[in-house]
């Protein structure tokens, strides 16, 4: 790969200006609510303590990473990225999977790219601290693409399919995982929620980069997960992920 110049500081590489943007709300916003987690428990995602406030949450999270981690094995991808990596756990997990040489973390969120680095030291990942709209699919390709609890801090989804099918190589995919979309009728109650959400809970400003993304703009990805919606289907599967898994290949 043709990466060009880059420093790297505490494990994390640094390349091109970083659309900085929601950070500080962001990492506020996941302070107040609990999410910035301590290493230990990091190390062990997607599984969380029975007593863990958020240990309901990551059931289905860890469901969903169970039904990706048997896709995986059953496909021969070789390098990964994954957008909006977070603190790194779903990277790592995409690293132990046989077959997989090289992963790339991206965020812009620094502190939790060092906990990342920090936690997940592994010779096959590396974490950027980058926008990724300034990525050129000439130079760097990759075979899998995922988007896991991410796509919806993109304000343009059209533009940002569109990048990630430059950096696939041929025969590559694109996964959305752990995201809602609505359809039309829905948007602006669920735009209501999330304003009055983030007002509450003290940082209204984040209501500002947390986008709604709607069903007609990803018809050409296929479901190969739809959640059940039916009060039997929860009571089966209480654990079960609610939020469907979106899928593009790439033509070889």
């Amino acid at each position: 790969m043709m990466w060009g110049d880059f420093h790297t500081a505490n494990g994390v590489h640094h390349w091109g200006s970083i659309p900085y943007g929601n950070a500080s709300a962001y990492l506020e916003t996941r302070k107040r609510e609990g999410r910035l987690l301590e290493d230990d428990l990091v190390k062990d995602l997607p599984k969380l303590p029975k007593t863990h406030p958020l240990h309901a949450e990551w059931k289905k999270r860890q469901d969903t990473a169970k039904r990706f981690r048997l896709y995986q094995k059953m496909n021969s991808f070789k390098s990964a990225l994954e957008i909006g990596c977070g603190n790194g756990w779903f990277s790592n997990m995409l690293a132990q999977t046989a077959g997989m040489e090289r992963v790339v973390g991206l965020d812009v969120n620094q502190p939790e790219l060092e906990q990342a680095a920090r936690v997940f030291a592994d010779e096959k990942i590396q974490w950027f601290c980058s926008d990724i709209f300034q990525w050129d699919g000439r130079n760097i390709q990759f075979d899998l693409i995922v988007l896991n609890a991410s796509v919806q801090y993109f304000q343009n989804i059209e533009r940002l399919l569109m990048q990630c099918r430059q950096l696939l190589n041929p025969g590559g995919e694109l996964h959305i995982l752990d995201s809602k979309f609505y359809h039309t009728e829905e948007m602006v109650a669920a735009q209501q929620r999330s304003k009055t959400y983030y007002r509450e809970l003290g940082t209204p400003e984040m209501a500002g980069h947390y986008y709604h993304h709607n069903w007609d703009s990803v018809t050409d990805l296929q479901i190969l997960y739809r959640p059940r919606r039916s009060m039997l289907g929860s009571f089966l599967r209480p654990n079960a992920s609610p939020f469907p898994w979106l899928c593009y290949k790439k033509k070889a």
